[in-house]
């Protein structure tokens, strides 16, 4: 059980970076387009 909480706990930690790489990948492209 504890196995599978730690992956799900990775793939949280993990969408979480994925968003703000989302969000700073859209913040700098308006930056160049601008």
């Amino acid at each position: 059980m504890s196995r599978i909480k730690n992956i799900i706990g990775d793939v949280e930690v993990n969408r979480d970076l994925l968003l703000l790489l989302a969000v700073g990948g859209l913040y700098s492209l308006s930056i160049a387009l601008s």
